[in-house]
Order: structure tokens, then sequence, then C-alpha cells
């Protein structure tokens, strides 16, 4: 018969005075409370192992740190685990391991893991440039700055929302679209691979502004642009700036293209021998990625000797700041904002350069001798029919050679010898 322990009384703990050995005070079915000689009080509580039946002692807290009720209660806990041969020791270790798992996982830890998964998918699918690929990063490095150091368990809808919050402020709802599917992808991950138990997430996109199909790029007048590059001579900015403005200007390409321009991507063409061809990786238009073919103009050529003579890294446009790197997409854009005091903020975008192009050529298209369709194809525009789609391929590039050289003449016009960089050679 187990021998009956009478159960401590709160005056007996405090009343416990330390010896110069640790000695016990039961209080029954496993649990004791130790003197030692410092005067520390440690609940212990005393049970077989289940598996190897010898006896060991598992440590519950200090009083009165831990009541005495506490500590009934941690031993009927144990003793429960006993019953359905569940060590407490081991119990409570993968707990610790588990919050510690837990505490470790956070945004940051997650996030980027899933960049590397989504590189993975993407070289599989084939749908994931180095483009797409550098602003997916930077866009998850700065909901990281935001929410990266907590728990990916304890993030709320309220911690999504606020990654979102400037660009919704803002109103740069395309930007904001773009960041809230990032998120969404993040925590599907995180849901899918054991991070998290209840995607709050998936609400995150309910209550955001739709985007304004109907709103175009700003852009002034195509003859409004002597006036403009007049601006843009008078304008202080770095040579590489100006140079990568005055390409784009020249090839119609957006900003994220003109940056990331490689001299290995200007190359020679079978279809035009004498001439250089630009390749350019156009991932816009949801057609997936695909290469877009600029053969250079008389004055985009030109343009491309002074190029060479600045830069002499890979890039055509390296940046200033970052070795490796090329110049930021926005700086044309940033660079339009300020000009002349600011007078064409939110009148003249980089991606309006693409509107002035097609407004001059579709309006004096007749005496140009110019194609609708071709105009449509340098801007990289892609049709549905497949049979408009066949002007992509390089056969045509001397109907498209005609059409850039045409709008080079018109920059360089309006440009009145302002820039030696784009005065075209004209043996």
């Amino acid at each position: 018969m187990a021998k009956l322990v009478k159960q401590l009384s709160i005056a007996q703990i405090n009343g416990a005075k330390p010896k110069d050995k640790v000695y016990y005070l039961m209080d029954g079915q496993g649990l004791k409370l130790a003197i030692k000689p410092n005067g520390t009080k440690t609940w212990l509580f005393n049970y077989k192992r289940p598996i190897t039946q010898k006896r060991t002692e598992k440590t519950i807290g200090t009083y009165p740190l831990t009541s005495l009720k506490e500590a009934r209660d941690k031993a009927i806990e144990y003793r429960k685990l006993l019953e359905q041969h569940i060590d407490p020791l081991a119990f409570e270790e993968e707990k610790r391991q588990a919050l510690q798992r837990e505490q470790q996982n956070t945004f940051r830890q997650v996030a980027t893991e899933w960049l590397v998964y989504r590189e993975k998918i993407g070289e599989e699918q084939k749908n994931y440039s180095e483009k797409t690929k550098e602003n997916t990063e930077r866009r998850v490095k700065d909901a990281i700055e935001i929410i990266g150091d907590i728990p990916f368990k304890s993030l709320t809808l309220q911690h999504g929302l606020s990654v979102l919050e400037k660009h919704r402020q803002s109103g740069a709802i395309p930007e904001l679209k773009k960041r809230y599917f990032i998120l969404k992808a993040i925590a599907e991950y995180a849901e899918r691979f054991g991070y998290l138990e209840k995607n709050q997430w998936r609400f995150l996109g309910e209550d955001l502004p739709a985007v304004d199909k109907t709103k175009h790029h700003p852009a002034i007048h195509y003859k409004a642009l002597p006036e403009f590059l007049l601006s843009l001579r008078r304008t202080n900015i770095s040579y590489t700036s100006l140079l990568a403005i005055l390409w784009g200007l020249l090839n119609v390409t957006r900003a994220s293209e003109t940056v990331t321009a490689q001299f290995t991507d200007i190359t020679k063409n079978e279809e035009l021998p004498n001439e250089l061809v630009w390749q350019v990786t156009v991932t816009k238009g949801g057609k997936g990625e695909r290469t877009h073919l600029v053969p250079l103009s008389r004055q985009a050529k030109v343009l491309l000797t002074h190029i060479k003579k600045h830069s002499h890294k890979a890039y055509l446009f390296p940046s200033t700041k970052q070795n490796g790197q090329h110049l930021n997409a926005q700086t044309p854009n940033d660079i339009f904002k300020h000009m002349d005091g600011g007078i064409y903020k939110g009148v003249m975008t980089n991606h309006g350069i693409r509107t002035l192009f097609s407004s001059y050529c579709n309006d004096n298209r007749i005496e140009l001798g110019l194609d609708k369709e071709i105009i449509e194809i340098c801007l990289s525009h892609l049709n549905d029919d497949e049979v408009r789609n066949a002007y992509n391929r390089a056969e045509y590039l001397p109907y498209r050679l005609k059409t850039f050289q045409a709008w080079a003449d018109y920059v360089e016009k309006c440009a009145q010898n302002l820039f030696r960089e784009i005065i075209g050679d004209k043996s």
C-alpha cells in the first residue's frame, strides 16, 4: 500500500528555513519542494520514465514565483502525460524546440526562403526573368524592413496591411497590387510548408482599390519635344542618367528595359548585316518573357559610341552607387519630375516617350511611308491575332529600322544640336 503523504500548506512552505544540505518537503504524488542551502525553494516532479522505468526529476519552477497551486496543476498535467506513456521531460523539450522554431521562423526567414523557392519554380516554368527577380527581391526587402522580425505565426491581417499602406496612400495602385500578390504568395507558401496554420492574409486583397485602366501615362505632345529637350539640357544630372534618357528616347523602350541593357545584347543580325540590333528582353504586356528586336538608328549608333567611352561595365548604364548593378529604373521619372522646377511633374513620364513616338509616327504615317502595324511592333505591343504577331519575326527588321530612323530624325531635329551624342552620321 502506497504511503500517504500529507499535502503541504503555504505556512509550511513559507516557514521552511535553509540548512547546510538540501532537503525536501513532500506534497505527494511525485511533487516535492527542494529547500537549498542558499534559501532557494524549487518545485520538482519525481517520476519513472515510461521507456527506461528509471526514476528522474523534472523541475517545475521556483517558489514563490511558481505558486503551490501552479505546481500542483503542473504535476497533474505530467501525471496525465504518464498515463498516455508520454515522458514529461521529452514533452517539455519538444514544446521548447517548437517555440524556438516559431521564434526563428520570422517573416524575414520565411520570405527569404520563399525567394529561393520562387526562383527555382520560375526557372522551371521559364516565367521569372532577371528583371522580375530583381523587382521581387526589392519588394520583399521593403516588407522585411517593416515586419521582418515578427514570427510568421504571429502575423495578423493588420501586419500585411501595414506593408501595403504606403502605396495605398500614395495612390500607386499598380505597385500596390504587385506587392499584394507577393505577400499573398509568401503566405500561401508558409501555409503549405507548415509555418502558418491559418492564413489571414488571404483577405488582404478584398479592399484594395481597383486599377483605373482608362488612365494613361502622362505625356506631352510631340510638338512640345524641343522645349522638353531644352529643359533636359539645363538639368544638372549625372552623365550616365543623361545617356540612359537619350537611349530610351531614341529606342522608345520602357525604363526597366533601358537601364538593364548590356553591351552583349547589341549584335549584328543576318537580316540587317550592316546594322546593329539591340535584343531587348520584354516581360510586360502579360504575354510572358519574349525578345524584342530594336535595330539602331544612325543617332542611336552615335549615342552608343559615347556610351562605350563612358561605361566600362557589362551594363550600358551602370549604377554609381552599387558595384555590378545597373541604373535604377525609376531614375528617368525622378529626373522628369524635377526638371525646371518641376514643370513636368504629372505631365511627362518615361513611358510618355512611347506615347510621343506612337503619336508622331501615326500622325505622319502617310508622309513618312510608315506602316501602322510596324509602329505597334516597334513598341513591342503584341496582338492576340497570330498573323499580326508574325510581324515580330526578324525578317521585318528593315521596316522597323525605317520607323525608328524616322523617329530618331525627328528627335535630332527637336534637339537643335543641344546633344552632340545624338547627331546622326549623315554619310
